[in-house]
């Protein structure tokens, strides 16, 4: 594949996704990562022009979050979802709403008894934001915890109690929310914990999740479990972003010759055979979704994953998949 692939109306896709790369993506698909990864598209399933096509055009409708868009959503996340709120309250607890020194002061003193957590293990993407939200938001890194620095003693301990009196309120950081089954699943395990350490130590506290991005699905599953007494994103992903679903907003009006059938046929073809389970995304979220530190694993498989055996397969956006102590992927 060495000549550029263009739509019967003249759009050159290629045209696209070169300013794109030059403008947004960080030089991560120059031209000749574009045509080796097109170069995946053999043909096994359709005419091999018609899939690369299909595969082009997804690639330029492609939603990535380099190093700047990253920053502004992490200053919007402090702004709009933690010093918005806590100023509102602090607002409520002084006798004279136009007092704002007394009322800054106020914030302050909500801000100092609130600590940020990554959600997850430490060398995840949602802990690796941490730095950068501190950095983007000026936060002194005493507001930022490791998990277990929250209690006096052992995790299971039953007699575990809260390591500090003064922090009542715990932010859960995330960069993004796809099924919400890992926010689900860490505040199952863990805060049950958190809440009966501070139970036994009299102490009320908060527990929020924030995330950058998040799907209105895996949203409202976080809220529905009940775990958390917040959970909110900066932007909010709708059905629109799903590829394939009803509602997407990639093929309201396509040029000519792209047909959303033969893209998802594509696209299930391939992403069977990477990922047989998830063909289209993890539990089916058909998104085209990523980040300068990774790709959610809720992306199509055609962008991300890398080859197997018997599979071989050069990927456009590489995922760094999380590794269990067996060395499986997870």
């Amino acid at each position: 594949m060495t000549e550029p692939v263009s739509t019967s109306n003249g759009l050159d896709l290629f045209k696209k996704i070169k300013v794109l790369n030059e403008l947004l993506w960080e030089y991560r698909a120059d031209l000749p990562s574009v045509q080796q990864w097109l170069r995946n598209f053999s043909g096994s399933h359709t005419l091999q022009d018609a899939e690369q096509r299909h595969a082009l055009y997804l690639l330029s409708r492609f939603l990535y979050y380099g190093s700047p868009e990253i920053r502004v959503l992490l200053r919007s996340m402090f702004q709009d979802l933690v010093r918005h709120p806590l100023t509102i309250k602090a607002r409520t607890s002084v006798s004279d709403p136009n007092d704002f020194d007394r009322i800054h002061q106020a914030f302050e003193t909500e801000l100092a008894s609130t600590r940020f957590i990554g959600l997850g293990n430490p060398a995840e993407s949602s802990t690796h934001i941490l730095y950068d939200f501190r950095l983007a938001n000026s936060l002194p890194i005493e507001y930022f915890l490791v998990f277990h620095e929250l209690f006096s003693g052992a995790l299971n301990a039953k007699d575990t109690e809260w390591a500090d009196p003064g922090v009542t309120r715990i932010i859960f950081i995330d960069d993004f929310c796809g099924t919400g089954t890992q926010a689900t699943d860490v505040a199952s395990k863990y805060l049950p914990v958190v809440r009966q350490a501070a139970l036994r130590s009299q102490i009320v506290i908060e527990v929020w999740y924030l995330t950058m991005l998040g799907t209105t699905a895996g949203l409202a599953r976080v809220r529905a479990a009940g775990r958390f007494d917040c959970v909110s994103a900066v932007s909010e992903l709708d059905d629109t972003y799903r590829a394939f679903g009803p509602d997407s907003q990639l093929f309201m009006n396509p040029p000519p010759g792209i047909e959303a059938t033969v893209a998802e046929e594509v696209s299930r073809h391939y992403g069977g055979t990477l990922v047989p389970d998830h063909p289209l995304g993890y539990e089916n979220s058909q998104l085209l979704l990523g980040f300068s530190h990774n790709v959610p694993d809720n992306t199509l498989p055609i962008f991300w994953a890398g080859a197997s055996p018997g599979h071989p397969w050069s990927p456009i956006f590489p995922r760094i998949s999380k590794l269990s102590v067996a060395g499986g992927a997870l």
